[in-house]
Protein backbone atom coordinates (compact mmCIF):
# COMPACT_ATOMS: atom_id res chain seq x y z
CA UNK A 1 0.00 0.00 0.00
CA UNK A 2 2.95 2.31 1.17
CA UNK A 3 4.72 1.63 -2.69
CA UNK A 4 1.06 2.19 -4.48
CA UNK A 5 0.65 5.29 -2.72
CA UNK A 6 4.29 6.49 -3.42
CA UNK A 7 3.83 5.91 -7.11
CA UNK A 8 0.90 7.36 -7.65
CA UNK A 9 1.65 10.33 -5.81
CA UNK A 10 4.79 11.08 -7.95
CA UNK A 11 2.97 10.31 -10.90
CA UNK A 12 0.20 12.77 -9.88
CA UNK A 13 3.32 15.13 -9.65
CA UNK A 14 4.66 14.48 -12.77
CA UNK A 15 1.52 14.82 -15.08
CA UNK A 16 0.72 17.87 -13.58
CA UNK A 17 4.48 19.04 -14.14
CA UNK A 18 4.66 17.76 -17.73
CA UNK A 19 1.05 19.41 -18.26
CA UNK A 20 2.07 23.12 -16.75
CA UNK A 21 5.49 22.98 -19.10
CA UNK A 22 3.63 21.93 -21.91
CA UNK A 23 1.03 24.86 -21.51
CA UNK A 24 3.52 27.27 -20.42
CA UNK A 25 5.81 26.10 -23.57
CA UNK A 26 2.73 26.59 -25.99
CA UNK A 27 2.18 30.15 -24.42
CA UNK A 28 6.09 31.19 -24.76
CA UNK A 29 6.02 30.01 -28.58
CA UNK A 30 2.63 32.19 -29.05
CA UNK A 31 3.75 35.00 -27.88
CA UNK A 32 6.99 35.19 -29.62
CA UNK A 33 5.51 34.13 -32.77
CA UNK A 34 2.82 36.54 -32.71
CA UNK A 35 5.76 39.25 -32.24
CA UNK A 36 7.53 37.97 -35.30
CA UNK A 37 4.77 38.54 -36.86
CA UNK A 38 3.73 42.08 -35.86
CA UNK A 39 7.59 42.68 -36.81
CA UNK A 40 7.20 41.36 -40.20
CA UNK A 41 3.42 42.89 -40.42
CA UNK A 42 4.72 46.86 -39.47
CA UNK A 43 7.32 45.87 -42.08
CA UNK A 44 5.66 45.10 -44.86
CA UNK A 45 3.26 47.72 -45.14
CA UNK A 46 5.16 50.05 -47.82
CA UNK A 47 6.30 46.89 -49.90
CA UNK A 48 2.27 45.82 -50.18
CA UNK A 49 1.56 49.35 -50.99
CA UNK A 50 3.68 49.79 -53.85
CA UNK A 51 4.13 46.16 -54.72
CA UNK A 52 7.63 45.35 -53.81
CA UNK A 53 7.46 41.91 -53.13
CA UNK A 54 11.22 41.23 -53.41
CA UNK A 55 11.48 43.84 -50.54
CA UNK A 56 9.24 41.22 -48.47
CA UNK A 57 11.09 38.39 -50.17
CA UNK A 58 14.57 39.79 -48.08
CA UNK A 59 12.67 40.54 -44.84
CA UNK A 60 11.17 36.70 -44.67
CA UNK A 61 14.40 35.46 -45.50
CA UNK A 62 16.03 36.90 -42.20
CA UNK A 63 13.64 33.68 -40.71
CA UNK A 64 16.49 31.12 -41.74
CA UNK A 65 17.73 32.23 -37.87
CA UNK A 66 14.80 30.80 -36.17
CA UNK A 67 14.91 27.15 -36.48
CA UNK A 68 11.54 26.17 -35.81
CA UNK A 69 9.62 28.55 -38.36
CA UNK A 70 9.26 26.13 -41.60
CA UNK A 71 6.70 28.26 -43.50
CA UNK A 72 6.03 32.08 -43.53
CA UNK A 73 3.63 33.41 -46.02
CA UNK A 74 2.36 37.09 -46.57
CA UNK A 75 -1.11 37.31 -48.58
CA UNK A 76 -2.36 40.14 -49.96
CA UNK A 77 -5.87 41.69 -49.53
CA UNK A 78 -6.93 39.65 -52.01
CA UNK A 79 -5.57 36.47 -50.43
CA UNK A 80 -2.98 35.59 -53.15
CA UNK A 81 0.12 34.85 -52.35
CA UNK A 82 2.48 38.30 -52.41
CA UNK A 83 5.87 36.76 -50.37
CA UNK A 84 6.77 33.42 -49.24
CA UNK A 85 9.36 31.68 -47.21
CA UNK A 86 9.96 27.62 -46.40
CA UNK A 87 12.63 26.38 -44.77
CA UNK A 88 15.05 24.39 -46.22
CA UNK A 89 13.81 20.75 -46.39
CA UNK A 90 10.29 21.33 -45.21
CA UNK A 91 7.28 20.62 -47.69
CA UNK A 92 5.54 24.59 -48.88
CA UNK A 93 2.37 24.80 -46.99
CA UNK A 94 0.02 26.83 -48.55
CA UNK A 95 -2.20 28.75 -46.51
CA UNK A 96 -5.86 30.55 -46.66
CA UNK A 97 -6.87 33.82 -45.75
CA UNK A 98 -7.58 33.32 -42.17
CA UNK A 99 -10.63 35.01 -40.75
CA UNK A 100 -10.51 39.12 -40.65
CA UNK A 101 -9.22 39.43 -37.55
CA UNK A 102 -6.03 41.67 -35.87
CA UNK A 103 -4.28 38.22 -34.69
CA UNK A 104 -5.24 34.14 -34.60
CA UNK A 105 -3.72 31.24 -33.89
CA UNK A 106 -4.38 27.10 -33.35
CA UNK A 107 -2.40 24.25 -33.16
CA UNK A 108 -2.50 20.99 -35.66
CA UNK A 109 -0.74 18.16 -36.02
CA UNK A 110 1.85 19.42 -34.22
CA UNK A 111 2.19 22.59 -35.57
CA UNK A 112 1.70 25.77 -34.46
CA UNK A 113 -0.29 28.12 -37.07
CA UNK A 114 -0.19 31.97 -36.43
CA UNK A 115 -1.84 34.62 -38.31
CA UNK A 116 -1.02 38.65 -38.28
CA UNK A 117 -3.41 41.10 -40.19
CA UNK A 118 -1.19 44.25 -41.66
CA UNK A 119 -3.45 47.16 -41.16
CA UNK A 120 -2.59 50.81 -42.17
CA UNK A 121 -5.28 53.75 -41.55
CA UNK A 122 -8.08 51.18 -40.73
CA UNK A 123 -7.33 49.42 -44.10
CA UNK A 124 -6.81 45.92 -44.33
CA UNK A 125 -3.62 45.08 -46.54
CA UNK A 126 -2.50 41.97 -46.51
CA UNK A 127 -1.87 38.60 -43.38
CA UNK A 128 1.80 37.48 -42.33
CA UNK A 129 0.88 33.78 -41.99
CA UNK A 130 3.73 31.96 -39.48
CA UNK A 131 4.17 28.02 -39.43
CA UNK A 132 5.88 26.68 -36.26
CA UNK A 133 7.81 23.33 -35.91
CA UNK A 134 6.50 21.97 -32.28
CA UNK A 135 9.06 19.28 -32.69
CA UNK A 136 11.34 21.05 -30.16
CA UNK A 137 8.37 20.58 -27.47
CA UNK A 138 7.89 16.73 -28.37
CA UNK A 139 11.76 16.26 -27.62
CA UNK A 140 11.17 18.45 -24.23
CA UNK A 141 7.91 15.84 -23.16
CA UNK A 142 10.02 12.93 -24.10
CA UNK A 143 13.06 13.93 -21.56
CA UNK A 144 10.71 14.97 -19.26
CA UNK A 145 8.84 11.56 -19.44
CA UNK A 146 12.50 9.71 -18.99
CA UNK A 147 13.59 11.70 -15.74
CA UNK A 148 10.08 11.53 -14.25
CA UNK A 149 10.02 7.29 -14.85
CA UNK A 150 13.76 7.20 -13.59
CA UNK A 151 13.05 9.47 -11.02
CA UNK A 152 9.60 7.45 -10.15
CA UNK A 153 11.32 4.35 -10.08
CA UNK A 154 13.75 5.88 -7.52
CA UNK A 155 10.72 6.94 -5.13
CA UNK A 156 9.26 3.58 -5.82
CA UNK A 157 12.57 1.40 -5.03
CA UNK A 158 13.24 4.00 -1.99
CA UNK A 159 9.57 3.14 -0.35
CA UNK A 160 9.63 -0.45 -0.96
CA UNK A 161 12.73 -0.48 0.88
CA UNK A 162 11.57 1.87 3.85
CA UNK A 163 8.60 -0.30 3.84
CA UNK A 164 10.98 -3.59 4.83
CA UNK A 165 12.74 -1.74 6.88
CA UNK A 166 9.28 -0.44 9.07
CA UNK A 167 8.14 -4.30 8.89
CA UNK A 168 10.82 -5.04 11.20
CA UNK A 169 10.08 -2.69 13.94
CA UNK A 170 5.60 -2.25 13.10
CA UNK A 171 4.72 -5.38 11.03
CA UNK A 172 6.17 -8.44 12.68
CA UNK A 173 5.72 -7.34 16.08
CA UNK A 174 1.54 -7.43 15.11
CA UNK A 175 1.67 -10.32 13.22
CA UNK A 176 3.91 -11.72 15.91
CA UNK A 177 0.98 -11.03 18.34
CA UNK A 178 -1.62 -12.25 16.53
CA UNK A 179 0.16 -15.11 16.46
CA UNK A 180 0.23 -15.29 20.26
CA UNK A 181 -3.34 -14.34 20.23
CA UNK A 182 -4.00 -17.20 18.02
CA UNK A 183 -2.48 -19.59 19.61
CA UNK A 184 -4.39 -18.62 22.92
CA UNK A 185 -7.60 -18.66 21.44
CA UNK A 186 -7.27 -22.27 20.04
CA UNK A 187 -5.40 -23.74 23.47
CA UNK A 188 -7.02 -21.60 25.94
CA UNK A 189 -4.05 -21.19 28.08
CA UNK A 190 -4.19 -17.74 29.27
CA UNK A 191 -1.01 -18.32 30.88
CA UNK A 192 0.61 -17.04 27.75
CA UNK A 193 2.58 -13.81 27.73
CA UNK A 194 3.63 -12.28 24.33
CA UNK A 195 8.15 -10.63 24.82
CA UNK A 196 7.76 -6.63 24.89
CA UNK A 197 10.42 -6.16 21.98
CA UNK A 198 10.67 -2.70 22.27
CA UNK A 199 9.66 0.45 24.40
CA UNK A 200 7.71 2.16 21.60
CA UNK A 201 3.47 2.33 20.80
CA UNK A 202 3.88 -1.76 20.02
CA UNK A 203 5.52 -2.13 22.75
CA UNK A 204 3.00 -0.46 24.87
CA UNK A 205 0.35 -2.26 23.23
CA UNK A 206 2.04 -5.86 23.79
CA UNK A 207 2.49 -4.39 27.63
CA UNK A 208 -1.55 -3.66 27.69
CA UNK A 209 -2.41 -7.23 25.78
CA UNK A 210 -0.23 -9.34 28.41
CA UNK A 211 -2.26 -7.06 31.13
CA UNK A 212 -5.27 -8.04 29.65
CA UNK A 213 -4.18 -11.75 30.02
CA UNK A 214 -3.19 -11.24 33.00
CA UNK A 215 -6.83 -9.95 34.53
CA UNK A 216 -8.58 -12.81 32.01
CA UNK A 217 -5.75 -15.81 33.93
CA UNK A 218 -7.29 -13.93 37.16
CA UNK A 219 -10.75 -13.93 36.19
CA UNK A 220 -10.86 -17.39 35.35
CA UNK A 221 -9.12 -18.23 38.73
CA UNK A 222 -11.54 -16.88 40.30
CA UNK A 223 -14.33 -18.16 38.73
CA UNK A 224 -12.77 -21.83 38.98
CA UNK A 225 -13.01 -21.07 42.80
CA UNK A 226 -16.42 -20.21 42.46
CA UNK A 227 -17.07 -23.15 40.38
CA UNK A 228 -15.47 -25.66 43.00
CA UNK A 229 -17.15 -24.13 45.95
CA UNK A 230 -20.60 -24.42 44.10
CA UNK A 231 -19.75 -27.59 43.07
CA UNK A 232 -18.92 -28.66 47.05
CA UNK A 233 -22.12 -27.13 47.64
CA UNK A 234 -23.96 -29.15 45.13
CA UNK A 235 -22.04 -31.61 46.26
CA UNK A 236 -23.52 -31.52 49.72
CA UNK A 237 -27.08 -30.40 48.40
CA UNK A 238 -27.34 -34.03 47.14
CA UNK A 239 -26.40 -35.53 49.93
CA UNK A 240 -29.15 -33.62 51.92
CA UNK A 241 -31.52 -34.42 49.17
CA UNK A 242 -30.49 -38.65 49.10
CA UNK A 243 -30.55 -38.77 53.26
CA UNK A 244 -34.08 -36.82 52.66
CA UNK A 245 -35.74 -39.15 49.73
CA UNK A 246 -34.11 -41.99 52.43
CA UNK A 247 -36.00 -40.47 55.15
CA UNK A 248 -39.34 -40.28 52.60
CA UNK A 249 -38.84 -43.79 51.19
CA UNK A 250 -38.69 -45.42 54.76
CA UNK A 251 -39.71 -43.45 57.46
CA UNK A 252 -42.79 -41.83 55.87
CA UNK A 253 -43.97 -44.89 54.18
CA UNK A 254 -44.50 -46.89 57.77
CA UNK A 255 -46.89 -44.98 59.59
CA UNK A 256 -48.91 -43.75 56.11
CA UNK A 257 -49.35 -48.04 55.67
CA UNK A 258 -50.34 -48.16 59.42
CA UNK A 259 -53.06 -45.47 58.74
CA UNK A 260 -54.02 -46.95 55.46
CA UNK A 261 -54.26 -50.48 57.06
CA UNK A 262 -55.86 -49.45 60.33
CA UNK A 263 -58.24 -47.55 58.41
CA UNK A 264 -59.13 -50.44 56.49
CA UNK A 265 -59.65 -52.72 59.50
CA UNK A 266 -61.68 -50.63 60.67
CA UNK A 267 -64.08 -50.03 57.90
CA UNK A 268 -63.56 -54.14 58.08
CA UNK A 269 -64.67 -55.02 61.48
CA UNK A 270 -67.05 -52.36 62.33
CA UNK A 271 -68.64 -51.67 59.41
CA UNK A 272 -71.90 -52.51 61.19
CA UNK A 273 -71.16 -50.35 64.05
CA UNK A 274 -70.99 -47.04 62.11
CA UNK A 275 -72.86 -44.75 60.81
CA UNK A 276 -72.21 -42.66 57.31
CA UNK A 277 -70.42 -39.99 58.66
CA UNK A 278 -67.93 -42.27 59.73
CA UNK A 279 -67.67 -44.94 56.65
CA UNK A 280 -67.38 -41.02 54.76
CA UNK A 281 -64.87 -40.40 57.39
CA UNK A 282 -62.22 -43.62 57.02
CA UNK A 283 -62.92 -43.44 53.10
CA UNK A 284 -61.46 -39.98 53.11
CA UNK A 285 -58.37 -41.09 55.17
CA UNK A 286 -57.71 -44.05 52.71
CA UNK A 287 -58.02 -41.58 49.87
CA UNK A 288 -55.81 -38.94 51.48
CA UNK A 289 -53.64 -41.70 52.66
CA UNK A 290 -53.14 -43.03 48.95
CA UNK A 291 -53.01 -39.59 47.46
CA UNK A 292 -49.81 -39.13 50.24
CA UNK A 293 -48.49 -42.20 49.18
CA UNK A 294 -48.77 -40.83 45.50
CA UNK A 295 -47.13 -37.75 46.43
CA UNK A 296 -43.99 -39.77 48.04
CA UNK A 297 -43.63 -41.62 44.68
CA UNK A 298 -43.59 -38.71 42.46
CA UNK A 299 -41.26 -37.08 44.74
CA UNK A 300 -38.97 -39.77 45.15
CA UNK A 301 -39.33 -39.80 41.01
CA UNK A 302 -38.54 -36.19 40.77
CA UNK A 303 -35.21 -36.74 43.05
CA UNK A 304 -33.81 -39.45 41.28
CA UNK A 305 -34.04 -37.97 37.57
CA UNK A 306 -31.03 -35.94 38.49
CA UNK A 307 -29.03 -39.20 39.09
CA UNK A 308 -30.38 -41.47 36.10
CA UNK A 309 -28.12 -41.47 33.36
CA UNK A 310 -29.39 -40.80 29.42
CA UNK A 311 -28.91 -43.44 27.67
CA UNK A 312 -30.20 -42.48 23.97
CA UNK A 313 -30.53 -44.26 21.32
CA UNK A 314 -32.86 -43.81 18.21
CA UNK A 315 -36.71 -44.52 19.56
CA UNK A 316 -39.45 -45.50 17.68
CA UNK A 317 -42.58 -42.48 18.62
CA UNK A 318 -45.24 -44.28 17.10
CA UNK A 319 -45.25 -46.89 19.23
CA UNK A 320 -43.91 -45.21 22.43
CA UNK A 321 -47.27 -42.93 22.15
CA UNK A 322 -49.53 -46.35 21.49
CA UNK A 323 -48.16 -47.99 24.43
CA UNK A 324 -49.19 -44.52 26.47
CA UNK A 325 -52.10 -44.26 25.60
CA UNK A 326 -53.01 -47.97 26.03
CA UNK A 327 -51.62 -47.61 29.14
CA UNK A 328 -53.60 -44.46 30.46
CA UNK A 329 -57.16 -45.50 28.90
CA UNK A 330 -56.47 -49.14 30.59
CA UNK A 331 -56.37 -51.20 27.34
CA UNK A 332 -53.15 -53.23 28.69
CA UNK A 333 -55.06 -54.92 31.49
CA UNK A 334 -58.31 -55.20 29.43
CA UNK A 335 -60.13 -52.41 31.76
CA UNK A 336 -61.43 -48.75 30.24
CA UNK A 337 -59.53 -46.25 33.50
CA UNK A 338 -61.46 -43.68 31.88
CA UNK A 339 -63.90 -41.78 30.43
CA UNK A 340 -62.37 -41.45 26.47
CA UNK A 341 -62.33 -43.83 24.48
CA UNK A 342 -59.19 -44.50 22.17
CA UNK A 343 -61.36 -43.13 19.34
CA UNK A 344 -60.80 -39.61 21.21
CA UNK A 345 -57.24 -39.97 20.51
CA UNK A 346 -55.76 -39.21 16.98
CA UNK A 347 -52.55 -39.87 16.71
CA UNK A 348 -49.93 -38.45 13.31
CA UNK A 349 -47.26 -40.33 12.33
CA UNK A 350 -44.30 -39.67 14.41
CA UNK A 351 -40.54 -39.36 13.41
CA UNK A 352 -38.48 -41.29 15.30
CA UNK A 353 -36.52 -39.27 18.52
CA UNK A 354 -33.36 -39.97 19.76
CA UNK A 355 -33.36 -40.27 23.57
CA UNK A 356 -33.69 -42.39 26.15
CA UNK A 357 -36.86 -44.18 25.79
CA UNK A 358 -37.67 -44.70 29.57
CA UNK A 359 -37.25 -41.35 30.30
CA UNK A 360 -39.46 -40.14 27.18
CA UNK A 361 -42.04 -42.63 27.95
CA UNK A 362 -42.48 -41.06 31.54
CA UNK A 363 -42.60 -37.74 29.28
CA UNK A 364 -45.61 -38.46 27.10
CA UNK A 365 -47.02 -40.78 30.19
CA UNK A 366 -47.57 -37.62 31.69
CA UNK A 367 -48.43 -35.29 29.38
CA UNK A 368 -51.28 -37.32 27.46
CA UNK A 369 -52.59 -37.90 30.98
CA UNK A 370 -52.79 -34.58 31.32
CA UNK A 371 -54.80 -34.10 28.62
CA UNK A 372 -57.00 -36.84 28.92
CA UNK A 373 -57.95 -35.79 32.47
CA UNK A 374 -58.52 -31.69 31.77
CA UNK A 375 -60.75 -33.34 28.66
CA UNK A 376 -62.61 -35.50 30.50
CA UNK A 377 -65.28 -32.98 31.46
CA UNK A 378 -66.29 -32.07 27.94
CA UNK A 379 -69.22 -33.72 26.24
CA UNK A 380 -66.87 -34.62 22.94
CA UNK A 381 -63.09 -34.76 24.41
CA UNK A 382 -60.86 -34.76 21.48
CA UNK A 383 -56.92 -35.40 21.98
CA UNK A 384 -54.54 -35.15 19.29
CA UNK A 385 -50.79 -35.90 19.06
CA UNK A 386 -48.33 -34.88 16.42
CA UNK A 387 -45.25 -33.08 15.27
CA UNK A 388 -43.54 -30.48 12.76
CA UNK A 389 -39.71 -29.94 12.36
CA UNK A 390 -38.39 -26.36 13.44
CA UNK A 391 -34.81 -24.96 13.54
CA UNK A 392 -32.44 -28.39 12.81
CA UNK A 393 -35.16 -30.12 15.74
CA UNK A 394 -38.48 -32.00 15.68
CA UNK A 395 -41.33 -30.42 18.28
CA UNK A 396 -43.90 -32.74 19.28
CA UNK A 397 -47.05 -31.80 20.85
CA UNK A 398 -49.91 -33.18 22.73
CA UNK A 399 -53.54 -30.86 22.30
CA UNK A 400 -56.52 -31.12 24.03
CA UNK A 401 -60.19 -29.31 24.53
CA UNK A 402 -60.67 -29.22 27.99
CA UNK A 403 -60.72 -26.78 30.69
CA UNK A 404 -57.04 -25.53 29.42
CA UNK A 405 -55.51 -22.50 31.98
CA UNK A 406 -55.01 -19.22 32.39
CA UNK A 407 -51.85 -17.97 30.70
CA UNK A 408 -50.87 -15.21 33.07
CA UNK A 409 -50.50 -18.19 35.74
CA UNK A 410 -47.94 -19.92 33.04
CA UNK A 411 -44.85 -18.85 35.27
CA UNK A 412 -46.20 -21.83 38.14
CA UNK A 413 -46.76 -24.32 35.31
CA UNK A 414 -43.81 -26.63 35.38
CA UNK A 415 -42.74 -25.77 39.29
CA UNK A 416 -43.10 -28.61 41.87
CA UNK A 417 -46.48 -28.33 43.78
CA UNK A 418 -47.72 -26.34 41.47
CA UNK A 419 -51.50 -26.39 40.46
CA UNK A 420 -54.02 -24.27 38.40
CA UNK A 421 -56.81 -26.35 39.51
CA UNK A 422 -58.24 -27.71 42.53
CA UNK A 423 -57.83 -31.09 44.07
CA UNK A 424 -61.59 -31.74 43.98
CA UNK A 425 -61.65 -30.24 40.75
CA UNK A 426 -59.03 -32.20 39.21
CA UNK A 427 -56.83 -34.71 41.08
CA UNK A 428 -53.00 -35.02 40.85
CA UNK A 429 -49.24 -34.18 42.81
CA UNK A 430 -48.34 -30.81 41.16
CA UNK A 431 -45.18 -32.85 40.26
CA UNK A 432 -45.46 -34.36 36.45
CA UNK A 433 -45.31 -31.48 34.59
CA UNK A 434 -41.72 -30.65 36.52
CA UNK A 435 -40.53 -33.93 36.00
CA UNK A 436 -41.46 -33.66 32.26
CA UNK A 437 -39.09 -30.45 32.13
CA UNK A 438 -36.19 -31.57 33.97
CA UNK A 439 -36.63 -34.60 31.44
CA UNK A 440 -36.56 -32.82 28.26
CA UNK A 441 -33.84 -30.39 29.90
CA UNK A 442 -31.45 -33.32 30.10
CA UNK A 443 -32.12 -34.47 26.33
CA UNK A 444 -31.10 -30.73 25.93
CA UNK A 445 -34.38 -29.71 24.21
CA UNK A 446 -37.63 -27.26 25.34
CA UNK A 447 -41.01 -27.74 26.62
CA UNK A 448 -43.98 -25.00 26.40
CA UNK A 449 -47.09 -24.81 26.28
CA UNK A 450 -50.18 -23.09 25.02
CA UNK A 451 -53.78 -22.12 26.01
CA UNK A 452 -57.10 -20.66 26.19
CA UNK A 453 -59.26 -20.96 29.28
CA UNK A 454 -62.30 -23.27 28.59
CA UNK A 455 -60.64 -23.68 25.28
CA UNK A 456 -58.62 -26.59 25.91
CA UNK A 457 -54.53 -26.86 26.37
CA UNK A 458 -51.22 -27.51 23.76
CA UNK A 459 -47.83 -28.75 25.57
CA UNK A 460 -45.22 -29.04 23.20
CA UNK A 461 -41.78 -30.78 23.79
CA UNK A 462 -38.81 -30.39 21.58
CA UNK A 463 -35.63 -32.77 20.85
CA UNK A 464 -32.59 -32.50 19.06
CA UNK A 465 -32.81 -34.79 15.73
Amino acid sequence: MQVLISFIVVALFFSAFIYSDIRGYKERKVKSTNTIGQIISSSSVSALRFSDSAAVQKLLLQLEVQSDIINATILDKSGNVFAAYTKEGSLTHYFTPPPPKAQQFNFTDGYLFSYNSIIKDNERLGTVCIQVDLLPLNQIIQEEVEIGLILLAIVVGLSFLITIFAQSFITKPLLYLNDVMQSIIKSGDYKKRAVVQGKDEIGALTGAFNEMLKQIEKRDNEMEQRVKERTRELEAANKELESFSYSVSHDMRAPLRAVSGFSNLVTKRYADKLDDDGKDALRTINSEAARMGQLIDDLLAFSRLGKKEVQKARVDMNSLVENAVKEIIGLERGELKTSISLDSITIDKLPDANGDSVLLRQVLINLISNAVKYSGHNPNPKVHIGSFPQNGRTVYYIEDNGVGFDMQYYHKLFGVFQRLHSQPEFSGTGIGLAIVQKIISRHGGKVWAESKLNEGAKFYFSLPN
